[in-house]
This record gives structure tokens, C-alpha cells and sequence, in this order.
């Protein structure tokens, strides 16, 4: 039971870098626009 909420945890920890990669591409990506 518990290393299913290892996996589980893992796997959300995965996602949210991801998405937080992704956010910091696009950010930049904006600012290299503007200038």
C-alpha cells in the first residue's frame, strides 16, 4: 500500500515540474518577443 503512494506521489511530482517547465518556456518565450 504504501509504495502505491509512492507511485502516486512520484507521478503528481512528475506533472508539476512539467507543468512548471512548460509555464517557464512560455514566459521566457514572451519576454525574448517583447525585445
Amino acid at each position: 500500500m504504501s509504495y502505491l503512494y509512492l507511485y502516486y506521489g512520484y507521478l503528481l511530482l512528475c506533472i508539476n515540474v512539467n507543468i512548471y517547465n512548460y509555464y517557464f518556456l512560455v514566459i521566457s518565450n514572451s519576454i525574448l518577443c517583447y525585445f
